[in-house]
């Protein structure tokens, strides 16, 4: 993965979590808005909007990695058992945001119930993937590695 794709994605991941905390009212509550430059975090549709564009731009990033890994880099590198952990993660992420937004639509119904699974289980897995995430840094775990095979 080249530089920019990377910072991107952390980029977009920084603001999907920020963002997606936000949709929570913990930023009021505890005073984060307060900090300069966080009110943003304490209004809901201006959170909302944010994690919906941050969601856009990580499908598109996503789509991009897919379509790379599959039409160019498929032979070049393997992915890890960290990198599969992730990508059950982000795939789980993104079915229930679909899932989610779905719900937004209007003239739409879910069930409660459902609506309720999906919701907790979009907070349960990006929470995990976070802690995953760190422990992937912390222990120098990557996405992929090179092929040794392919090793010139």
């Amino acid at each position: 993965m080249n530089k920019a794709i990377k910072y991107l994605y952390f980029i977009t991941l920084l603001f999907l979590t920020l963002s997606g905390f936000g949709q929570m009212p913990i930023a009021k509550r505890y005073y984060i808005s307060d900090l300069p430059g966080m009110a943003w975090m304490a209004k809901f549709f201006v959170t909302h909007y944010i994690h919906y564009v941050a969601g856009a731009v990580f499908l598109c990033i996503a789509a991009y990695l897919v379509v790379d890994y599959f039409l160019s880099r498929k032979e070049e590198i393997k992915i890890t058992a960290s990198g599969y952990v992730k990508s059950f993660f982000l795939l789980i992420l993104i079915v229930s945001g679909f899932t989610l937004v779905y719900n937004n639509f209007e003239g739409t119904y879910l069930d409660s119930g459902i609506v309720f699974i999906m919701a907790i289980a979009h907070l349960l897995i990006a929470m995990l993937l976070l802690f995953f995430s760190l422990f992937t840094v912390i222990a120098k775990k990557k996405w992929a590695v090179q092929r040794k095979d392919n090793i010139k």
